[in-house]
């Protein structure tokens, strides 16, 4: 599918705030301390847990670190990672967001992740666009990095049915991760 195509599927994209993004199916709102136990019930799984940065299910003390940690990027900076709630049910279906990779000076990343039984649904390319649209209009970006595990393969069709590029597979913080970039040009 290509871009334009996704951009009519996500119906019109309201950013009024930074704490907020509406999709058609998908409310983005800020991640809050409140999240903890969502967080937790998708990051718990191995399945999910292997394709981060940890390589295994995370505890509930190692979720409260993690979603501290994309607290103080939004404090810090003023976005970051969202709570993925589905319109209708007003489920919790994981995260997405930005956030710099190393220092502020750094690439702005995209991250995400859904609980399993959310997979397969078009969810993560939805909420992924739209935080994609957020960081060229309102952040006025001109590039987005994403990292992925070189073995995540469901992933990296995620990535690039986005418009990420390939750019070098290497080895970083214990992972060896395939290097994507979008640059504001090509969207």
């Amino acid at each position: 599918m290509r871009r334009e195509e996704l951009r009519l599927r996500l119906g019109e994209i309201n950013t009024n705030n930074q704490a907020e993004i509406i999709t058609r199916r998908l409310r983005l709102r800020k991640l809050t301390l409140m999240d903890v136990q969502n967080v937790f019930n998708v990051v718990k799984h191995e399945e999910v847990g292997m394709w981060l940065a940890i390589g295994k299910g995370m505890s509930l003390t190692e979720t409260t670190d993690y979603v501290n940690v994309f607290l103080q990027h939004w404090t810090r900076y003023d976005f970051g990672v969202w709570a993925i709630i589905h319109h209708s049910t007003k489920e919790y279906l994981g995260h997405c967001g930005l956030r710099y990779v190393d220092d502020p000076d750094g690439d702005v990343e995209i991250l995400y992740a859904l609980s399993p039984e959310y997979w397969g649904n078009g969810f993560a390319v939805e909420a992924a666009m739209a935080t994609i649209y957020y960081a060229f209009k309102n952040l006025q970006v001109n590039k987005l990095t994403a990292r992925v595990k070189v073995s995540n393969v469901h992933s990296k069709k995620v990535i690039e049915r986005l418009g990420f590029n390939y750019l070098i597979d290497k080895h970083y913080g214990g992972n060896e991760l395939s290097y994507y970039e979008l640059l504001k040009t090509q969207f």
